[in-house]
């Protein structure tokens, strides 16, 4: 699992310095060096000392991550890194706005349910990232984030039952007095 990780991250590598000329010398030099390492990382599997090929083929990866970044690309763990970030920002200034909505006796019923249920969803998409599992961590961080958006699109709104309850009250107030 390691090595193909490590192959992914070379051919990633390689993509970003054939595409992008920015410290190439460096990204060149990190790149060969990662696939020496990918080379002994092989070798050392075929013979059977897996404990060496992991180590080479995490080698591997670490400069073939760095040849990427020294090309000007990230990785998508940094990027996945980044987008968690992102949602907890918008998570904490949901809370806060939350927070003043409450605090100006508006209702907050429907905001405070889709806030858990974003943070839950953040708290799985945290989960994901630490499993090495990015496609999962970001496409629950996104999830996260629409239901952040959610909630404070809910700031204000009545529940359903003040609704119907609002409706009930206006149908009898329009409703024309017996004399």
């Amino acid at each position: 699992d390691k090595i193909q990780k490590a192959i992914e991250m070379i051919n990633e590598a390689q993509d970003e310095v054939d595409d992008n000329p920015k410290n190439k010398a460096a990204a060149e030099s990190n790149l060969s060096d990662a696939k020496e390492d990918m080379f002994d990382a092989v070798n050392y599997f075929f013979e059977g000392n897996y404990s060496k090929a992991y180590d080479y083929a995490d080698d591997s990866y670490k400069n073939a991550e760095d040849a990427l970044e020294d090309a000007g690309g990230q990785t998508k763990e940094n990027e996945i890194e980044d987008l968690l970030e992102e949602v907890q920002d918008e998570l904490d200034d949901a809370r806060d706005d939350i927070d003043d909505a409450d605090d100006d006796d508006k209702d907050v019923e429907d905001a405070e349910k889709l806030y858990k249920k974003a943070k839950d969803t953040l708290a799985k998409a945290e989960k994901a990232f630490d499993d090495e599992d990015y496609d999962e961590a970001e496409d629950l961080a996104d999830d996260a984030s629409d239901l952040i958006d959610d909630a404070i699109d809910a700031i204000g709104n009545d529940s359903q039952k003040e609704k119907a309850e609002e409706a009930k009250k206006e149908k009898k107030a329009n409703q024309p007095k017996k004399v």
